[in-house]
């Protein structure tokens, strides 16, 4: 099943990466979710989850999530976008095409906040039940 988001004016389908893929980029990208977690859990412990917070307290807290991934190579910043990138197709007309072919951006207009979103949302679509798994396994190893 792919999900559909529209950025920029422009429709597009991300689907789902294969476990090897998965595994993969997981262990790129973990010290970034480490490195952010203690800080955004800190707010939600004391505003609560449905709380608002400002923008000064957002980029504060984001330091050391800044820091990880200032701190990730090329390469493994590379590997992040291009995987993710790789199971995104874009709307043309009736068709859809993909964002990214044998490595290369099929779309000259795709700028590096799309492309970051973009891979936000693979990620978050690929990864979000690895995290629920790894919370609960830490949190009883028994089981």
């Amino acid at each position: 099943m792919m999900n559909e988001i529209t950025i920029a004016g422009n429709t597009y389908r991300y689907g789902k990466l294969n476990a090897i893929e998965q595994f993969h980029l997981e262990r790129r990208i973990l010290p970034l979710v480490f490195s952010a977690f203690p800080a955004f859990s800190s707010v939600m412990e004391e505003k609560g989850e449905d709380a608002v917070i400002s923008w000064e307290e957002v980029i504060e807290k984001s330091k050391p999530l800044a820091d990880a991934l200032s701190g990730m190579s090329d390469e493994d910043a590379e590997y992040v976008t291009r995987t993710c990138l790789g199971v995104v197709h874009r709307k043309q007309g009736m068709e859809w095409s993909p964002v990214m072919s044998d490595g290369n951006l099929m779309f000259d207009d795709l700028d590096a906040f799309e492309m970051v979103l973009l891979s936000f949302f693979v990620i978050r679509r690929n990864l979000a039940n690895f995290m629920q798994k790894l919370v609960t396994f830490l949190a009883d190893p028994v089981k």
